[in-house]
């Protein structure tokens, strides 16, 4: 869930090899989670999260952003479920606080789109993923959006109590757009 956030907010933090870093401006930035429950849509927000980010489209080989995310800020505008969310059960925020995205490879796709390769931990548990991503560049502010799809099973969110997805959905989508301005 928290990988998309994680990837948005890290590159929004890059630094470049020749240029400043840039700084993520969380006003403007969002980190969402979309999933079901009970068959019907929940969205959810991250308020914090923390990037450090090296872009440079001229050249991807240096490229890296790694976010790492506060499960424990996830809101979804009830309190009972937020409750829910964090639990040892889901999320775990009390015994294992953040999840941490951090990029392998940034391949261009042509414009200001990129196919990223990653890997996110939540619950201790390390998977590979790839997306897409739009970055764009324009003076000294950038901007990144994308989304990408997870099985919370997989990083056994949920795996115990609600397995079947009947009463949580499998699927997490999880959206960034990230605004950054270049520092120095």
């Amino acid at each position: 869930m928290r990988l998309g956030l994680a990837t948005m907010a890290a590159w929004l933090a890059a630094t470049p090899a020749y240029a400043a870093g840039w700084q993520v401006d969380p006003a403007h930035s969002r980190l969402t989670v979309e999933f079901e429950q009970t068959g019907k849509p929940v969205a959810a927000r991250f308020e914090s999260f923390a990037a450090e980010i090296a872009f440079d489209p001229k050249d991807l080989a240096k490229a890296s952003v790694v976010v790492t995310v506060d499960l424990g800020s996830l809101r979804t505008g009830d309190g009972q479920r937020d409750q829910m969310a964090v639990s040892s059960e889901l999320l775990a925020a009390v015994s294992g606080p953040t999840a941490h995205y951090a990029t392998r490879k940034f391949a261009a796709r042509g414009g200001d789109r990129y196919e990223v390769e990653a890997d996110l931990t939540l619950k201790g548990v390390t998977r590979p993923l790839m997306h897409p991503a739009t970055i764009s560049i324009s003076g000294g502010e950038a901007r990144a959006q994308g989304e990408v799809v997870l099985a919370r099973t997989d990083f056994g969110v949920g795996s115990n109590q609600f397995p079947r997805g009947d009463q949580i959905g499998l699927a997490v989508t999880v959206r960034f757009d990230l605004i950054a301005r270049r520092q120095g």
